[in-house]
């Protein structure tokens, strides 16, 4: 939900959503396929950190709106604070002429009990594949 804020370039309110379930150093790592390794990126910093490197990327690969659907989650918890959830993700990702292009991902995301609330302490994205599709033409 936060990540599709900043895909229609609602920063702020991405910022103000994440903010609440990021702890304050969250980590993020997005490795690509081979092909588009350029594209790897790393961030810290939290929802700020995190938000303004989305937008920056998303801002400069022309990007008009985002849709991610999380799938198959595994939790497995490590400790009485910890734990490290396992899923699936299908990111679509829209131009202005509605041509758009599909990421398949796997994501670990480490979590944290912080004050009685788990928060997003780490999240390492691998994308699987990378397609793209034309927009419909009725």
């Amino acid at each position: 939900m936060g990540a599709d804020f900043v895909g229609v370039g609602e920063v702020q309110r991405a910022k103000d959503v994440l903010g609440k379930c990021f702890t304050d150093d969250m980590q993020f790592e997005a490795i690509m396929p081979p092909a588009y390794t350029n594209l790897n990126f790393r961030t810290s910093g939290g929802a700020e950190g995190f938000v303004n490197s989305a937008n920056q990327l998303y801002r400069s690969l022309g990007l008009t709106r985002t849709q991610h659907l999380i799938s198959n989650i595994r939790v497995e918890k490590t400790g009485p604070d910890s734990a490290v959830v396992y899923s699936s993700a299908l990111a679509t990702h829209v131009y202005p002429n509605e041509h758009v292009f599909n990421a398949t991902v796997k994501v670990e995301d480490q979590f944290k009990r912080i004050r009685g609330v788990w928060k997003f302490a780490r999240k390492t994205m691998t994308v699987i594949s990378l397609t793209q599709a034309g927009a419909w033409a009725p």
